[in-house]
């Protein structure tokens, strides 16, 4: 019996050993773990917050002034999917301008400055269907500045384009859009909120001012197909009759400045 009760008392105490030993384990598998997920964490966390600055630091910003801004905004907003930030009506110097914000990897300045042509008059120099203030592409860097200029002499080309049966772009009218230097010195004033996505907000005010102020039909009359029933010449020979062209198209070269291809 003494022997047994030897024994019994030795098999308590590895047990109590192994358990010991078992609670011992867990609490360094569970502050492995607990180390493991606050490591992923700060790593994750600091992953995403540089991810943020990159993002933040590669977009680049354009401003434009033709008479209404709210009226620019849609042309831009449209692009949002292909690289187009963020379109914000405000004043620049306290003239009413659009900021541009958007992404020159996807979206390069060149294509910018298309979709400034294709959403105002480029033609009227000192105002826009009615509103004060004619168009200005404002200049921030040498870059911008020598593409803008490009641009406008590319558009101007296409205004005196002699075909046949295609007319010239904006039926001959000389382009007077201003590019001017922006200055480090300039003031920018977000407009109010209810300025912001007019479009949006109040549809049936804008597409009422839209038709009353000759915007839609220019912008229809500029850009719209053209049906002809003149006959055409082919180099090959022979003649083509009645057909289909588009104003802006890449014969004058219209079409490459809107797409920003040059």
């Amino acid at each position: 019996m003494r022997l047994k009760g030897l024994n019994l008392a030795w098999l308590l105490l590895i047990v109590f050993t192994l358990v010991q030993v078992a609670r011992t384990l867990d609490v360094g598998v569970r502050l492995a773990r607990r180390d493991f997920l606050i490591a992923t964490t700060a790593s994750f966390s600091s992953s995403l917050f540089n991810s943020d600055a990159s993002a933040s630091s590669s977009t680049s910003t354009a401003f434009f002034t033709a008479g209404d801004p709210r009226f620019l905004q849609p042309k831009f907003d449209e692009l949002s999917y292909a690289g187009i930030t963020l379109a914000e009506v405000g004043y620049l110097n306290a003239l009413p301008s659009l900021k541009v914000t958007y992404d020159p990897t996807r979206f390069p300045y060149k294509r910018v400055l298309g979709t400034f042509w294709r959403s105002c008059d480029p033609t009227s120099s000192s105002s826009q269907f009615g509103d004060p203030y004619g168009p200005i592409i404002w200049a921030s860097t040498p870059s911008e500045m020598s593409e803008a200029l490009e641009s406008r002499e590319r558009l101007q080309k296409s205004t005196q384009y002699k075909s046949s049966t295609f007319g010239p772009m904006y039926k001959g009218k000389s382009i007077n859009t201003e590019v001017r230097e922006l200055g480090g010195g300039f003031v920018w004033e977000v407009g109010p909120g209810d300025s912001q996505n007019w479009y949006k907000t109040d549809p049936n005010s804008f597409a009422k001012l839209l038709k009353k102020s000759g915007r839609e039909k220019f912008f229809i009359e500029q850009f719209k197909p053209v049906t002809v029933t003149a006959c055409e010449v082919q180099p090959s020979g022979g003649s083509v009759c009645g057909f289909v062209y588009f104003p802006c198209s890449e014969e004058n070269g219209c079409s490459d400045v809107m797409k920003g291809a040059f």
